[in-house]
């Protein structure tokens, strides 16, 4: 979400800058086709002339060497024109595997952050903008409700409106507490990872 947003507002700026956004499935895929179709100075054309390359979910690269290797000089390209390369990634970059070293220092060697989970007030506000986008009507207080029950992402956060949309359009019901209450139950034991004995020890 925060990459996209990011790509609008680079768009909507007085500068009008060349904006490519991307997943990472969506890099190998198109680079694996300009592989096989003999396209390829088109599709590095197109990745390395752009003021700003955003992609989304880089860890998708790891263990695709012939793939990750054309992204680290993708990025080598714009940053030596002195471009914005903005990456996303379901982890830190001491967390990456060895096979993928080299992405993990481009990454530590940018502006690397930690996005926390947002808290409950940022919670209760994603979730009247998703019922709002998705005309969903929810009765009084059970944005809050979702709030409580569901801890995580802003997706995370989605998928419960879908259910609860879902489950009211099935039994004919209004999206109430008592409705909400029964059904994020479920969805989020569904969500909760388990904790295992290995986890508290690597805790502790």
């Amino acid at each position: 979400h925060l990459l996209y947003a990011a790509a609008g507002r680079f768009r909507a700026g007085p500068a009008r800058p060349t904006v490519l956004a991307m997943t990472a499935e969506q890099f190998t895929a198109q680079f694996l086709g300009a592989l096989q179709d003999r396209t390829l100075p088109r599709f590095r054309d197109k990745c390395r002339t752009v003021d700003v390359l955003l992609i989304d979910d880089v860890q998708f690269l790891i263990g695709k060497k012939a793939t990750l290797e054309e992204a680290l000089y993708t990025i080598d390209a714009l940053q030596q024109r002195g471009r914005q390369v903005l990456l996303t990634a379901d982890r830190a970059p001491n967390e990456f595997p060895r096979n993928a070293a080299s992405l993990a220092a481009k990454l530590a060697g940018g502006l690397a952050l930690q996005i926390d989970p947002p808290d409950y007030e940022m919670r209760v506000a994603i979730v009247t903008a998703i019922a709002r986008r998705v005309d969903a009507r929810l009765g009084e207080g059970v944005a809050e409700i979702v709030a409580q029950q569901v801890v995580g992402s802003a997706r995370l956060l989605g998928g419960a409106i879908n259910r609860l949309v879902a489950t009211s359009m099935a039994l004919g019901q209004p999206i109430t507490v008592g409705l909400a209450q029964t059904v994020l139950t479920d969805f989020a034991r569904q969500h909760t990872p388990q904790v295992q004995l290995a986890d508290v020890q690597r805790a502790v």
